[in-house]
């Protein structure tokens, strides 16, 4: 019998080792895991099965409960057993506290936008085309700068049923905690956006290849015409107020600021492309031009189906021309259609390594002389979208602008 009680004791401490062990493991994991993926600030604690979702508050007590477990003979596993159920009671008080700020990071289900929508002539739409079901920080950028400068609400169509905010902090911060009622998102019925258009169907000839970008350029056309006001990219940041310009569009080309005049004029023989920028424009509901354009997309599309911008600046500027009865495009306002000077959405871009990521550092002058014509800024996503953003504001024009215009999508760096 004696035997049997030692070996019993033996046992005993071998589960209490493989149990500390145990403990120790899931310890160093778990707080690995907290150094991986941070909470930012929305202290969101949730797990994902395959069948169901974990909450923290039903994690948490079961791990107090297993790391309460009595051992009585293991003064440095209390000791530690102390340690780590001071650690889970400050998170579960922190992830109590912050339940107002986690709850609004859930998706958000979208509705239809109708006419009921809009703010007629007034409008500022964002297209999301791509399936995506959020937004990086650049793109939450763009909106931000929009809701700040713009003096317009900006409205994102998209074409997914809901968006992601959960994994994207600078989404949630920019929307949720500064600006939730500044900003709607919407899907949207094609038959019903094309219907009364010269692009009535065509959302079932488009291209496969080219399928988000031609319908990105379909839909803004169609959207200005029936509800009026701005089109803008998720890559464009706003840096003044739009409103005052009216039936507008950008040239798509870079003209060098310095060439430019101290009171934004261009000189008489600048040279500028027959082509324009339809990354950023404003029409009253109705246009005419507007009109034109997407009967000319109609009319060429199954020529132009597999070409990526066949439908984009070089037809718009082949239909202005049309439209002003002109070979050669000019800076020129009319009641109609009026066409800006390149720096008015100015596009560095076009020589990104000078003017968006630079090799040299820069004074702040150097940015500010860049934008001193402009009102937004169109950096191309597809350009340098692969090009790290570090945040110093001496060499990147993204570290400029987001401090200054973004502030709430900026704070959350690794997103852009």
């Amino acid at each position: 019998m004696f035997t049997q009680i030692l070996t019993g004791l033996t046992e005993i401490k071998i589960l209490n080792r493989k149990l500390f062990l145990f403990l120790v493991v899931a310890a160093v994991v778990n707080l690995t895991v907290l150094e991986w993926f941070p909470f930012h600030g929305s202290n969101i604690f949730v797990i994902h099965t395959t069948s169901s979702k974990i909450s923290s508050q039903a994690i948490i007590p079961k791990l107090n409960n297993t790391l309460s477990l009595r051992v009585s003979n293991n003064t440095k596993f209390k000791l530690f057993n102390n340690t780590i159920n001071g650690e889970f009671n400050k998170l579960r008080h922190q992830y109590i506290k912050d339940s107002s700020i986690r709850r609004p990071c859930e998706n958000i289900m979208l509705n239809e936008f109708t006419e009921a929508d809009s703010d007629l002539n007034k409008n500022m739409f964002f297209l999301e085309t791509s399936g995506k079901t959020g937004f990086d920080g650049r793109q939450s950028c763009a909106l931000e700068s929009a809701i700040r400068y713009s003096g317009f609400k900006p409205k994102v169509i998209m074409s997914t049923k809901f968006i992601s905010m959960r994994l994207r902090p600078s989404m949630c911060n920019m929307v949720k905690r500064h600006y939730p009622s500044k900003i709607g998102f919407y899907g949207i019925d094609l038959d019903y956006l094309f219907k009364d258009t010269p692009l009535d169907g065509i959302q079932r000839e488009i291209s496969r290849p080219w399928f988000s970008v031609h319908l990105s350029d379909l839909m803004r056309q169609a959207l200005v015409y029936k509800f009026g006001g701005y089109y803008s990219d998720l890559d464009v940041i706003t840096i003044r107020s739009l409103r005052g310009l009216e039936n507008v569009y950008p040239f798509d080309n870079f003209y060098p600021i310095e060439n430019v005049s101290s009171d934004c004029l261009l000189p008489k023989d600048a040279k500028l492309k027959n082509e324009l920028n339809n990354g950023l424009f404003h029409f009253k509901a109705g246009s005419e031009f507007v009109w034109q354009t997407m009967a000319e997309i109609r009319r060429v599309y199954k020529d132009m189906v597999v070409h990526r911008n066949g439908v984009g600046p070089g037809l718009v500027g082949r239909v202005a021309r049309s439209f002003l009865k002109t070979e050669h495009m000019s800076v020129i306002q009319t009641k109609e259609l009026s066409l800006l000077p390149p720096f008015v959405f100015i596009q560095p871009a076009f020589r990104p390594y000078q003017y968006v990521f630079t090799s040299t550092e820069r004074e702040t002058s150097f940015w500010e002389s860049l934008l001193r014509c402009s009102k937004a800024v169109h950096i191309f996503h597809s350009i340098v979208g692969d090009e790290e953003v570090t945040g110093n504001a001496r060499r990147e024009i993204f570290s400029y602008l987001g401090p200054r215009y973004c502030p709430a999508s900026f704070v959350h760096l690794k997103q852009f």
